[in-house]
């Protein structure tokens, strides 16, 4: 899963790129798209989408799943 720190950091690092990631740890309840998610950035979905697999190693909308399965493993234990 791409909660590997060095993905997680190389995104961070991306001051387009962590703001959408921050976003998705902020409030990860939202309704997340590709196309929410690049405005955040501030990028072009396709330019968002292939950045992001890049650096984080999967993609942006695979990422979010795992990010909120790993919130709702935290609350079932």
């Amino acid at each position: 899963h791409g909660l590997v720190a060095g993905g997680v950091l190389a995104v961070l690092a991306d001051p387009r790129l962590g703001a959408a990631l921050d976003a998705m740890h902020t409030d990860p309840a939202t309704n997340w798209t590709l196309a929410s998610l690049a405005a955040k950035a501030g990028v072009s979905r396709s330019g968002f989408a292939q950045r992001f697999t890049e650096l984080m190693g999967e993609t942006p909308m695979s990422y979010l799943a795992g990010w909120r399965m790993q919130l709702a493993e935290q609350l079932l234990t």
